[in-house]
């Protein structure tokens, strides 16, 4: 796993970790002859197989400017992980312990990762696989319909579309509980409620454009459907 390599008196020199600790639990510089406790920016570190703790000045003077890739821990990030009492205890006891745990915590972390991906992208499969198949089904019941779709009266013609208007004081959702109530099999009235959910349209005939658009439902058959469910009216 270890990777951020470099060269410093003849020796390999890896950036391990960074982390902290409470200022009242600071822990010794093991520089030689620095004689400094430190708890924050507290640098871990392998030089050739053997594993100093150091604050961050002596890393810096020592070894930061050694490798650019030295400056971005192997685990965990620059910024210094807190550390919890357990943790500053393994660290100072016995550093290539505290490592290895740091280490198989990253495994568990990528594994999770991966699970995650994997997850995301099966529920992006079977959501496009649904959307696949409610495109045909919609497809398939205007192909129902298509035999049809020309034969409207002419009050519903394009020609006269723009007089009509939203029928005042009656609720939409009345509507449709009506007719689900009534268990009528018109797949016009499917559409057009379903439709008339997504939002407020300031039009019967710009409501119309946008169901023709979207399921190839012609806009005399959508005027002639909303007229029925009795959500729409002429101007006198």
């Amino acid at each position: 796993m270890i990777s951020a390599k470099t060269k410093c008196n003849k020796e390999a020199v890896y950036l391990l970790s960074i982390v902290e600790v409470d200022r009242e639990d600071r822990i010794l510089c093991q520089v030689s002859g620095c004689g400094h406790s430190v708890y924050k920016r507290i640098h871990v570190v392998l030089v050739g197989t053997e594993f100093k703790i150091l604050g961050s000045q002596c890393y810096q003077r020592l070894y930061g400017n050694a490798s650019p890739s030295n400056s971005v821990p192997q685990y965990g990030s620059g910024e210094g992980r807190h550390l919890t009492d357990e943790e500053r205890r393994l660290l100072v006891e016995n550093t290539a312990m505290f490592i290895e745990s740091l280490e198989a915590k990253q495994i568990e972390m990528e594994k999770f990762v991966d699970s995650e991906a994997i997850s995301r992208q099966r529920e992006s499969d079977a959501r496009e696989k649904m959307r696949q198949q409610l495109q045909r089904h919609q497809k398939a019941q205007v192909g129902r319909l298509s035999r049809h779709t020309n034969e409207v009266a002419p009050a519903y013609d394009i020609s006269n579309m723009l007089n009509w208007k939203w029928m005042v004081g009656v609720s939409r959702e009345a509507v449709a509980n009506a007719y689900k109530r009534n268990s009528v099999l018109n797949s016009n009235f499917d559409i057009i409620l379903q439709c008339l959910k997504e939002k407020a349209w300031a039009t019967p005939y710009t409501f119309a454009l946008y169901v023709e658009g979207k399921y190839f439902l012609p806009k005399g058959n959508c005027l002639e459907a909303l007229d029925k469910l009795g959500l729409v009216e002429q101007y006198r």
